[in-house]
């Protein structure tokens, strides 16, 4: 049941960057005297997609707001919102380490009151949507195909939609762009036993199931609309 959990979060969401292939599996090698047929594998360890699915804790933004008085903190206050992020992964050079293209979408939100000229609390309740877009290049220290650990580095540009919906469905919509760069450390479930491991490449087609650890300096371009800050996050990462 695991298995198929981590197969239907990790692996199913990527299949929309990547067409589906069919193997040919040959004779087999032996055949014993009761009836057993043995094949000879190869090695499917080395695969060229991978997907990510993470939790963490991203800086509150700094939102100014165009009255001067009211900013994102006076009405959702300073707490840290909670982040879910997935990263999509696409590795065609492996000749040294693994370098690839990655695509990521986050999401995180946050309630809060609206507020009078005066300070005052209004009574309206409004939510805060950000929908983080991101577009950027990964390379992970991995040189061999099942390693107990594997650090990687990643950095590129997100586009933040922003939503602010008020309670009886009023809402406005702006948009602001960043900059990331990330760092993070990978360990490898996969290889602590082989037959997990195996059971895991043949049945599913993944390779190596990580705990992905990653820390992200966010960079904004806009001072109005300032995401700046540094998001940690932990999760699962699937190589197929």
């Amino acid at each position: 049941m695991f298995r198929k959990f981590i197969f239907l979060i990790l692996v199913l969401p990527g299949a929309v960057f990547a067409a589906t292939s069919t193997q040919k599996i040959d004779r087999p090698f032996l055949i014993d005297k009761e009836g057993a047929y043995y094949y000879k594998t190869n090695d499917q360890t080395l695969k060229t997609q991978a997907s990510s699915l993470r939790v963490g804790n991203i800086r509150p933004p700094n939102i100014e707001s165009v009255d001067g008085t009211t900013n994102y903190s006076s009405m959702y206050g300073t707490s840290v919102p909670l982040i879910a992020q997935y990263d999509y992964e696409w590795q065609p050079f492996q000749e040294f380490g693994k370098l690839g293209v990655q695509f990521g979408v986050g999401y995180f939100s946050a309630k809060g009151n609206g507020h009078f000229e005066d300070g005052t609390a209004a009574r309206e309740v409004y939510t805060f949507h950000a929908l983080p877009l991101s577009v950027g290049a990964i390379y992970r220290f991995q040189y061999t195909h099942r390693p107990y650990i594997a650090p990687f580095i990643a950095g590129g540009g997100t586009y933040y939609a922003l939503v602010e919906v008020r309670d009886d469905n009023k809402y406005k919509a702006v948009g602001t762009t960043a900059l990331y760069g990330a760092g993070g450390l990978l360990l490898n479930i996969t290889a602590i036993d082989r037959d997990t491991a195996f059971t895991f490449d043949t049945e599913y087609g993944i390779s190596n199931l990580w705990i992905s650890l990653e820390a992200r300096q966010i960079q904004s371009t806009s001072n109005a609309l300032n995401f700046t800050g540094l998001m940690f996050s932990l999760g699962l990462t699937a190589d197929y």
